[in-house]
């Protein structure tokens, strides 16, 4: 990593200025950069541009869409649940323009688990939502009955995001 990153990442550890970090990332090539960094899995720095783009997707979506296969792969591949956590949530803001084959399922199977992590199956739904039951409402009593039988009562979270959810449910089905 150059200088220049080293400088950024110590600021950024001080400051967590988040419109100081979208500025750096549109700044030359740098979110191509960054994209690299998350790729390296170099602990703390891969784990804050996951951090980062949690803020940054929502303002700048338009710049982060044209990497949004290795964001998608990023997700799928790592065991990191940090890593998990804030992609699911960073890809809420773009657009799911192409086809990733098995991504709906994989979106399930982290909405079913309770080996993840409360934040990881609470984005996961999130996702869901947005990318794929908004314009396929069939789908939306398959998930239904997922979260309905996955322990969606154990945590405030979770408790949260099923209630979420039946408020998404009636919205879309207009019920």
């Amino acid at each position: 990593m150059d200088k220049v990153w080293e400088d950024f990442f110590t600021d950024f550890r001080v400051k967590n200025d988040w419109q100081k970090s979208a500025e750096f990332l549109l700044n030359k090539n740098r979110l191509a950069e960054s994209i690299q960094i998350m790729q390296m899995h170099t602990y703390p720095y891969s784990d804050w541009i996951t951090w980062i783009y949690t803020h940054f997707a929502p303002v700048h979506p338009e710049s982060l869409q044209k990497f949004i296969s290795d964001l998608v792969s990023e997700v799928q591949t790592t065991s990191n649940h940090t890593f998990r956590r804030n992609l699911l949530n960073a890809l809420r803001y773009l657009k799911n323009e192409d086809d990733f084959p098995g991504f709906y399922d994989f979106l399930l199977e982290i909405i079913g688990s309770p080996r993840e992590l409360h934040a990881a199956r609470v984005n996961a739904i999130l996702l869901i939502e947005e990318w794929y039951l908004k314009s396929y409402p069939e789908l939306i009593p398959e998930v239904k009955e997922l979260i309905e039988i996955s322990g969606y009562d154990e945590s405030p979270s979770l408790r949260a995001a099923k209630k979420n959810f039946y408020k998404f449910e009636k919205k879309v089905l207009k019920f």
